[in-house]
């Protein structure tokens, strides 16, 4: 508080009987100029007790003062008369002149007058306009000849001889009340003992005395509180807060003018939540509200705390502070899937969980239900559970939602608070539902740690990849790793190829020892399979045969037979062989692989089948072939290799020179398909031109061989040589004359055989005219 603030303090009760505030605070028996009647000031009864007790919750019989600060000292001032037609000797007679001790709400005050001077200013007898004998309070507070900040100074129309409603209606006259009735004061009259001073009526700073038992209407009694104990201070005011959403502190200091020890008491709504005893002074006290505090605190309603501070003496303050708790909204945040449509996320099924969190800023508030929506990214919706009463932060997806693998999906999730209050939605989510890849038949290998199968030191291991969304390969990476101990002896690392096989480089693995090898695979969305661990043994593989015949671009027939030169093996273990024939010279696409430990037709090892066990180093440098034993495509350029195997491990070895052969030594062209009708007259003569390629290469070059026949249509045609006359470009005359078909048609056909060349031969196109 400070100087110049209002105070509403205590009631006035005369005779016994409370007495409301004065609304026409001037005389009761006239009008104020400018006013609507006359004063509503209660007039006194001689005899009557006059009592100023605790404040009423009735604000019409609160009085209302104003605070006056100097120094240590606080004042409240009343500011209007509160009775009329009392003299100074009724106020006397009870001690409420020079004062006597109150407590009013456990405050003790000393109840007095104000002093106004004993005689006018300027001395002498008589009245004045220019006020009393300094010093008085009169005119140092209501005058404000002392310069309080907080409190009004009166203007030249307040201090004139005129009372007007400019008067009644001035700030000044407002604040104190002073138009139209007179304050006494506590002097006696300086000239004559039997008279007192008053103050105002005419001006603010009228002065002017009257005997001491007069009781006039025009004279009354405003009282004086001067604080004889100050109640301790609280800092700052008391305040609307506003709304809050979760439990906060209030800080706050306590001191007292006069240093006595101070107790503090804090309320919430009324209810007690702490006493401290001899608080410390002058520093931050803090009342923090506590999660069960703020439970029962009740919801959008609004609440108070209330700082209780007494001194050692019982004088009191108080500090009351308002707020509204208000319910914040929850907020649903997800976990699991998380992903966008750069990064979606990917679930193993179609029936996936939706994992997602429930915050709230309000303490104890908890989830009470949810609702979770599904959409395909058309938005779509796939699946709304509709809202579910439930505290869980999990949902899974019901079989009937019929997600789809290989379908993206996003979904969101809201929740509510035990107030049923909504969350918003979140932000959506996107998924794929995504089966892992399955690796299988990881070879060369074993299941059997105690059976390995047998490999080259430098295998080349080859898997089956599988995914049910059709969805290629995308990397792998295979480790090999000791059958004992588990040490890892070789590691690719993570290889982004869709390749499905992969060579050990040579001085990695060690003759004669046991490992294991496993490939785990990728799929495009990062899903991966692992394969089962393969066993292996390690032995040296055969060196691989040297190739001898057919040699390169050499023409065959459609099964021809290749043949190399039978090489050794380290271990003198048995040997057998494969060959692999391919159209492409990366051997990728189609290849046709014969192996003679599986299939022994078509294999010869020095003109005799090879042996069921393979051959040994005694039969090295001997030859090896194998006759294709089905036709491969004519006029087709082929590429092969032929390696040996290890009969002992099935290793095989590496590869030996790749070569490449023509297929077929004989190409035959007809049109008896399409043969040109020529009707009921048959062709004379014909000229046959040709887009073809013959073979000059090798000492005895490719031949062709062109026939032409009138009776295409007829079972049997007549073909008629005309090579001649084609290579002559000539006509040929037909000497054929009968038919046994209706009609008669024109055919032509043509027979290139390449003999020992191994260029190009083709036709590609035909053309003839015939009469």
């Amino acid at each position: 508080m400070a100087t110049g603030d209002l105070v509403k303090l205590g009631a006035l009760y005369v005779g016994g009987a409370v007495k409301a505030r004065p609304q026409k605070p001037w005389r009761n028996d006239t009008a104020a100029p400018g006013s609507s009647g006359n004063g509503d000031i209660p007039s006194y009864s001689a005899g009557q007790t006059i009592e100023i007790k605790d404040t009423p919750s009735n604000t019409a019989n609160q009085i209302h003062w104003r605070e006056v600060i100097e120094g240590n000292k606080k004042y409240l001032i009343c500011d209007r008369n509160l009775l009329v037609n009392i003299s100074w000797n009724d106020l006397n007679a009870q001690e409420l002149v020079e004062g006597k001790k109150v407590a009013i709400d456990g405050q003790e005050y000393l109840l007095r007058i104000m002093t106004g001077g004993e005689e006018k200013r300027e001395g002498g007898t008589g009245s004045s306009y220019g006020g009393g004998k300094l010093p008085n309070e009169w005119d140092r507070w209501i005058v404000n000849e002392a310069n309080l900040p907080g409190l009004p100074k009166p203007t030249a129309t307040d201090l004139d001889t005129d009372q007007t409603a400019t008067d009644l209606n001035g700030a000044h006259n407002q604040l104190w009340n002073w138009l139209y009735v007179y304050s006494w004061c506590q002097d006696v009259y300086k000239h004559n003992s039997t008279y007192r001073t008053y103050r105002g009526g005419n001006s603010a700073r009228y002065w002017t005395w009257n005997n001491a038992t007069t009781r006039y209407s025009h004279v009354g009694w405003r009282p004086v509180l001067e604080v004889l104990n100050s109640a301790p201070l609280i800092t700052g005011g008391s305040q609307n807060l506003g709304n809050k959403t979760g439990p906060f502190s209030v800080v706050y200091q306590v001191s007292d003018p006069e240093g006595h020890a101070v107790n503090v008491t804090e309320k919430i709504n009324g209810k007690i939540v702490r006493t401290q005893t001899g608080v410390p002074q002058k520093q931050n006290l803090e009342l923090a509200v506590t999660l069960d505090q703020w439970a029962s605190v009740p919801l959008n309603q609004q609440s108070t705390i209330e700082i209780e501070a007494i001194d050692e003496k019982g004088a009191k303050s108080t500090r009351l502070y308002t707020f509204t708790k208000t319910n914040a909204p929850p907020t649903a945040k997800t976990v699991e899937p998380k992903g966008n449509l750069q990064e979606i996320a990917i679930v193993s099924t179609i029936t996936p969980t939706f994992v997602y969190q429930f915050t709230d800023s309000d303490p104890g508030d908890i989830q009470t239900a949810m609702q979770l929506i599904v959409e395909d990214t058309n938005g779509n919706v796939v699946h709304d559970s509709l809202k579910k009463q439930t505290a869980q932060s999990f949902y899974q997806l019901p079989d009937n939602a019929k997600l789809e693998w290989g379908v993206r999906y996003k979904w969101r999730v809201r929740v509510w608070d035990k107030y049923d209050v909504p969350s918003n939605y979140t932000f959506d989510e996107f998924f794929l539902p995504n089966r892992p890849p399955n690796v299988s038949n990881l070879r060369p290998g074993s299941k059997d740690k105690d059976a390995p199968e047998g490999a080259s030191l430098t295998p080349t291991f080859e898997w089956d990849f599988e995914d049910l969304d059709l969805e290629a390969q995308a990397a792998y990476q295979l480790v090999v790793r000791t059958a004992d101990t588990d040490a890892e002896i070789y590691n690719t690392s993570k290889i982004h190829k869709n390749v499905k096989s992969h060579t050990v480089p040579n001085f990695v693995l060690t003759q004669g020892a046991a490992y294991y090898a496993q490939v785990t695979v990728w799929d495009p969305n990062g899903l991966e399979g692992v394969s089962d661990k393969a066993y292996i043994v390690t032995n040296a593989t055969p060196t691989a045969p040297i190739l001898t015949t057919p040699i390169n671009n050499y023409r065959t027939t459609l099964k021809p037979t290749l043949s190399g030169i039978v090489g050794t093996d380290k271990e003198d273990d048995g040997q057998h062989f494969v060959v692999q024939i391919s159209k492409n010279h990366d051997f990728t696409g189609e290849v046709l692989t014969h192996r003679s430990d599986e299939k022994r037709a078509g294999w010869k090892v020095n003109g005799y089948d090879i042996p069921e066990g393979g051959v040994k180093n005694d039969q090295s440098g001997q030859p090896v072939s194998y006759t294709l034993q089905e036709q491969i495509d004519k006029n087709t350029k082929y590429y092969w290799r032929m390696a040996a195997i290890d009969a002992s491990t099935k290793a095989i070895g590496k590869y030996g020179d790749v070569r490449y052969i023509r297929a077929g030594n004989k190409l035959a062209y007809d049109t008896l398909v399409h043969p040109i009708d020529t009707g009921a007259v048959a062709a004379n003569r014909v000229l046959v031109a040709l887009d073809y390629a013959l073979a000059s290469d090798g000492s005895n070059p490719a031949a062709i061989k062109v026939w032409i026949c009138n009776n295409a249509n007829d079972v049997k045609p007549t073909w008629e040589d005309m090579t001649t006359d084609f290579i002559n470009m000539d006509y040929h005359t037909f000497t054929n004359n009968e038919k046994t078909a209706e009609t008669w048609a024109v055919a032509l056909k043509v027979e290139i055989v390449a003999n020992d060349t191994m260029g190009e031969i083709f036709v590609a196109s035909h053309g003839f005219t015939f009469d």
